[in-house]
């Protein structure tokens, strides 16, 4: 059984995503939240309180579509097994997709069961229960069990009263912690999916980064380039060159790429092993 009342998800295609997470705004002073195009600023607040959310880079918005997208099969797969998932079209207005939300909500949450009173099992009762499975009998059921018969014996006030407190103050408990362990993994999630993105940017311009490679090609075109043409066409000039090449290709120039290499290789194992 799931606790899990009901999972709504979104429906949006990527060009809206983009476009609701590139003009988000926030200002410095109150903390509201705004949007350009969907959810503009009121006049009177400046232009200069305003400011872009952290999370509405090009960048950074695809590269979390494009993990959503190779997820979503898995996703989906996981909502089957709770059998509550509602889909629904993100592309509506605001106030439209929190009608839809509320009625989805609203059939969601079950009514109240009706109390019922339960015979208790006196000494008497579990003595002849014991009796019974010993002579070789069906074992004595207890309450909440499969079998269990409930009668119309009745409750005193004060514990029906005793037991709805509780109820309501295991309820809201239980609400509170649910609502703080989904805003904990959003962030969690959030937080990671940045600091994955800014690790692949980082090691690609780590991978990126210059070397004397192309100085080296240069400076030995341009020795050959002084040559005259007359010691061009001679034999055992074309044989020096030719192994001058065969040495710059294999002492100087994949000397440098083995070295970028295992240097590429070590700063990999670094951020892999990174216990972040």
């Amino acid at each position: 059984t799931s606790y899990l009342n009901r999972i709504i998800v979104l429906n949006l295609p990527d060009k809206l995503a983009i476009r609701r997470g590139l003009g988000q705004q926030v200002n410095k002073r109150t903390k509201d939240r705004y949007h350009v195009e969907f959810n503009p600023a009121p006049s009177s607040v400046k232009q200069s309180d305003l400011s872009r959310s952290n999370s509405n880079k090009l960048d950074m918005l695809q590269y979390m579509l494009a993990n959503y997208t190779d997820n979503q099969p898995a996703l989906e797969e996981w909502f089957k097994r709770f059998d509550n998932a509602q889909f629904i079209e993100g592309t509506n207005t605001i106030s439209n997709l929190v009608t839809k939300v509320e009625e989805i909500l609203s059939l969601s949450i079950s009514p109240p069961l009706p109390a019922r009173s339960v015979c208790l099992e006196t000494p008497d009762n579990v003595t002849d229960a014991k009796q019974s499975a010993g002579d070789g009998e069906k074992p004595v059921v207890r309450p909440g069990d499969i079998g269990w018969e409930y009668c119309s014996r009745p409750v005193p006030e004060e514990v029906c009263n005793f037991l709805a407190r509780l109820w309501d103050s295991t309820e809201e408990h239980y609400i509170a912690t649910c609502k703080e362990a989904f805003s904990a993994l959003r962030q969690t999630q959030h937080i990671s999916c940045k600091y994955i993105y800014q690790m692949r940017v980082e090691f690609r311009e780590y991978l990126r980064r210059p070397d004397q490679k192309q100085v080296i090609v240069t400076q030995f075109q341009k020795k050959y380039n002084e040559l005259s043409a007359d010691l061009r066409a001679d034999n055992e000039v074309k044989a020096e060159f030719h192994l001058q090449v065969d040495e710059l290709k294999k002492d100087r120039l994949w000397e440098i790429s083995d070295t970028r290499k295992h240097s590429a290789e070590l700063e990999r194992a670094h951020i892999m092993e990174n216990h972040w």
